[in-house]
């Protein structure tokens, strides 16, 4: 979570206090980054791909390159102009792969 972001939830949640610093509390950075992810989700449609490149690009980012790809996801994921989103989706979806597997679905 980035210190703008931080304080932005902070606000949704009613965490008075916040200062950037707090974010670097892992407790409290699990609980801004879910719910972060969540709105991301709400935000996006329903939409996990799209909520997991929004959460590392920024929602408005990966609602453009959305709308670009429409429903296809391989085509999202190749669009994405920015190379830290398309790895860390595709780090993401690799491991998921691998847990589905070890785990089911």
């Amino acid at each position: 979570i980035i210190p703008d972001t931080g304080q932005w939830i902070a606000g949704q949640l009613g965490h008075p206090e916040y200062t950037n610093d707090i974010i670097y509390r892992p407790v409290i950075n699990l609980r801004f980054g879910a719910y972060y992810l969540d709105w991301a989700r709400d935000y996006l449609d329903g939409n996990l791909l799209s909520a997991l490149v929004g959460y590392n690009a920024g929602p408005g980012n990966s609602q453009a390159w959305r709308e670009r790809a429409g429903a296809d996801d391989t085509r999202f994921v190749e669009i994405l102009t920015f190379a830290e989103p398309r790895a860390y989706v595709q780090y993401i979806l690799s491991n998921l792969y691998h847990y589905a597997r070890l785990y089911g679905s």
